[in-house]
This record gives C-alpha cells, structure tokens and sequence, in this order.
C-alpha cells in the first residue's frame, strides 16, 4: 500500500485528510530524501520502489517526444487521485458549513 492509499483509508475513518496525509505522507518523504543523500543505507528493492513511484522517472522520456503507454496510464493514475482528493475536501468543506 502506498502512503496516499493509507492516507485516504485514514481519512474514511478519522474525517481529518490534513492529519491524515502529514502523518502517512512523512515517513515516505523521509525516505525519499534519505535514499538521495546515502543511498547505500537502502537496499536496492526499497530503491527501485521509490523510484518506480516517483513524478519524474517517467518525465524524460515525454521531453524527448516519446509517449510511453506506462507513463501515460500512470500520470492519469496521480492526476485521478488528486482530483478525487480534491473534490473530497470540496465536498467536506460544503456539508461542513
């Protein structure tokens, strides 16, 4: 499970999305950071992991001109999940009120 995925399973149940994406979002930044700076204390799964999920790994291939099915599907995956979370917290902040 990813940390968004958790984050959202979180919010379901607490209603709070803001606390719920700090406290599962934190420990994935971490290690994306500490993979940057001593990549050798990460094995090469965990690497190839956060690589696999990163923004900009596919990024290069479309500044070439190449259009990547993979890279597609997974940017309209992000895209997807941004937009629900964002309709979600819309959708909160008006039945809050």
């Amino acid at each position: 499970m990813t940390a968004a995925t958790v984050a959202i399973l979180s919010w379901r149940s607490a209603h709070h999305l803001g606390l719920s994406l700090i406290m599962f979002s934190t420990p994935a930044i971490i290690c994306t950071i500490m993979t940057v700076v001593r990549p050798e204390w990460f094995s090469p799964l965990l690497r190839n992991l956060l690589t696999s999920l990163s923004l900009t790994h596919r990024f290069p291939r479309f500044a070439l001109g190449i259009i990547d099915g993979g890279a597609v599907i997974y940017y309209l995956a992000v895209i997807t999940l941004c937009l629900y979370l964002t309709g979600a917290g819309m959708a909160k902040r008006r039945w809050a009120e």
